[in-house]
């Protein structure tokens, strides 16, 4: 039993970054753009696939239902809780709205988040000021936590509002070459592996969900 904790708690300590680093990773090859054209190419890039898979669920999930156990009003009944899961943009199920227990949008909540992030990073690279950039960002990351904490989770928002600090951590990355000019110093990999260590054991961290414990 000794080995298989160990083990699962190396896995969560990996695990608490792979979602952000899609984030990170997509801050890394971010470009700002004039406000308009960003909209446009992100509601292209997330906003359009998303209301696809929506639909695709809304016509599929249904017919799927009603196949397996031949009856029409529990089919409609269980699918409408998936339609209005994605209409209103609920990453978590157990939502309740019009007297439904929502289920969640699935897997394509991170669609939703991105257009928010990407959005809300482009208008915060308009401001020359590193420091104030600062300041954007860490507001954006505690509005976020602040609306899951009160229940609002509706459009992934507060996924989008914490995600904007990933991106924007890619984009310096980037922009300071950080990964090409020279290794980390050794002290940030000491606090780097500190923090790790400490959130395998005492945090938890789903972003998906925008579930955050200690947040390290």
């Amino acid at each position: 039993v000794l080995p298989l904790g160990w083990l699962y708690k190396g896995l969560n300590m990996i695990s608490a970054g792979v979602m952000p680093m899609f984030y990170i990773a997509s801050g890394y090859s971010f470009k700002p753009k004039p406000a308009g054209k960003m909209a446009k190419k992100t509601f292209s890039d997330f906003i359009r696939p998303y209301l696809f898979v929506m639909v695709a669920v809304g016509i599929l999930f249904p017919l799927c239902h009603y196949l397996t156990f031949r009856w029409l009003p529990g089919a409609l009944q269980e699918s409408t809780r998936f339609v209005l899961a994605f209409a209103l943009g609920v990453a978590t199920s157990g939502k309740e709205f019009l007297g439904y227990v929502l289920y969640e949008c699935s897997v394509v909540w991170f669609l939703l988040s991105m257009f928010l992030a990407f959005n809300l990073l482009n208008q915060i690279l308009q401001v020359e000021d590193s420091r104030i950039q600062l300041v954007l960002i860490a507001l954006c990351a505690a509005s976020g936590f602040l609306l899951h904490h009160i229940g609002f989770i509706y459009y992934c928002i507060p996924q989008g509002l914490m995600a904007t600090g990933y991106c924007y951590l890619g984009y310096l990355v980037k922009k300071h070459k950080v990964l090409t000019d020279s290794t980390l110093p050794k002290w940030v990999w000491l606090l780097l592996t500190a923090a790790a260590v400490v959130q395998a054991f005492l945090g938890e961290v789903n972003i998906a969900h925008g579930t955050y414990k200690l947040g390290l």
